[in-house]
């Protein structure tokens, strides 16, 4: 994959005593939308909605002072599963930050479309690691999630990203070749959160499962983005 650019705010929200450094795109993600599910979150994207979300992957494992904000409600797609419930935006964070998600519904209303900058994802973001190392690692470096204001927050280390990057990456590295030989193929990356209990059977989970499941859209992978508007979303 060749090196990739993108726009981002970063804002800077006070909420009296403590400040709340905020990443989000400039350019609306038009076709990526989230919902509830009966197993956990349901994310479709199109090929330039796959770069948004790997490249807020990448941003959240390198900035533990910010988060990385996705406003994916404000997307849409017509090949939605029946079984989806409510659309959710997307923030990503370090868990050594901190941000209790009861504070989000203020944040996102105090962000504004200032502070551009640009941002290069690089052609091999994530370090490759042994397979192993996914049953190995540390409490820390599983990724939890939180869900407040209709937001699913996801926290954890920056190994905690890292070892879920490649499965994220497949999406950008293989789906194209897979759909351009199948556009009906099911091509998706399928992301589990939570902690597994220490020293019990591999499966039982200290907290309720979820899983994080982006599904490639056949029907709209190619679909060119929307020059849409400067702005971001409208915060609700």
């Amino acid at each position: 994959m060749a090196a990739v650019r993108r726009r981002f705010y970063t804002n800077e929200v006070r909420l009296g005593a403590e400040a709340y450094r905020v990443i989000h795109p400039v350019r609306p993600i038009v076709h990526a939308p989230m919902h509830e599910a009966g197993w956990g979150v349901e994310l479709y994207v199109n090929k330039a909605a796959t770069v948004d979300f790997v490249l807020a992957w990448w941003l959240a494992a390198r900035s533990p002072h910010s988060l990385v904000y996705l406003p994916l409600r404000q997307s849409c797609c017509d090949e939605v599963s029946s079984y989806c419930g409510r659309k959710m935006d997307l923030v990503l964070a370090h868990h050594g930050l901190g941000f209790p998600a009861s504070r989000w519904k203020e944040v996102r209303a105090r962000l504004k479309p200032t502070g551009i900058q640009q941002v290069t994802l690089p052609e091999r973001p994530f370090r490759a690691f042994d397979p192993a190392a996914h049953h190995q690692r540390a409490s820390r470096d599983h990724l939890r999630y939180a869900v407040a204001a209709d937001t699913l927050f996801l926290t954890g280390s920056r190994h905690g990203y890292e070892l879920e990057g490649e499965t994220v990456m497949e999406l950008l590295d293989e789906a194209p070749a897979a759909l351009a030989v199948r556009p009906d193929k099911h091509t998706c990356a399928e992301i589990d959160l939570g902690l597994w209990h220490v020293g019990t059977e591999r499966g039982q989970r200290r907290d309720t499962p979820l899983r994080l499941h982006v599904v490639c859209c056949n029907e709209h992978w190619l679909k060119v983005r929307s020059a849409g508007t400067s702005g971001p979303a409208s915060p609700r």
